[in-house]
């Protein structure tokens, strides 16, 4: 909508620098603006196992290779896991892009991908409405689920 405001102001040459600074200001305002709370323990089955993916790089051939494991919900990772669900409930943000990411922790229509640093999860809601939000987490803040 901004896009088509800012379009149509310069089509008809009243485009100023006031204008186009308090059209920059509002976009940035409502981006900055969109982060959402999610209750992340609502989508998923702490009776079930999660799958724990890890994608690696084959340098010698290029191809991604993946390593899988199940993880139980009688272990330490599993537990660890979701309390980490239950204490990241703020700051999401919507996100309609696709990630390649470094492992995924899945199960059902759950799914948490971890890129770089931060985190992207996507579920169904509710009312079976696909959904995907994004957060920025530390550093090693996953690291509990490759220590044995």
């Amino acid at each position: 909508m901004h896009y088509i405001v800012y379009k149509r102001l310069r089509q008809h040459g009243k485009m100023t620098t006031s204008t186009r600074t308090l059209l920059s200001i509002s976009i940035s305002i409502v981006l900055s603006s969109c982060t959402t709370d999610i209750s992340v323990t609502n989508y998923i089955d702490i009776k079930n196992p999660f799958t724990l993916t890890i994608y690696k790089l084959d340098k010698s051939t290029g191809l991604t290779t993946t390593e899988q494991s199940e993880i139980q919900p009688t272990t330490k990772k599993f537990t660890k896991f979701v309390d980490w669900c239950k204490n990241n409930n703020k700051d999401w943000e919507s996100s309609p892009a696709s990630f390649i990411g470094q492992f995924t922790m899945s199960q059902g229509d759950f799914g948490l991908l971890y890129v770089n640093n931060g985190v992207v999860i996507h579920f169904l809601d509710k009312e079976g409405i696909p959904r995907q939000y994004t957060k920025t987490v530390k550093e090693g803040e996953f690291n509990f689920l490759f220590i044995e």
